[in-house]
């Protein structure tokens, strides 16, 4: 199964992306900049904080994403 990190989870394009995918057969892994909210049923997810500052480290969340 394909795995995806999808950025913006939560916003109006986000959250159908992320059903679509779903949908599809695919694995999405949102990433949200505070906390999932509540609306969002996954079970997994990242907290990464800003994605701007230079300071977000990706590599765990990016270990084992195909996309």
């Amino acid at each position: 199964m394909t795995k995806i990190l999808l950025t913006g989870p939560g916003g109006f394009v986000g959250q159908e992306l992320c059903s679509v995918l779903e949908d599809a057969g695919f694995e999405v892994v949102p990433v949200f900049r505070t906390h999932q909210p509540e609306s969002q049923k996954h079970i997994r997810h990242a907290v990464v904080g800003k994605f701007i500052d230079g300071t977000t480290e990706w590599a765990n969340e990016l270990a084992d994403v195909d996309v």
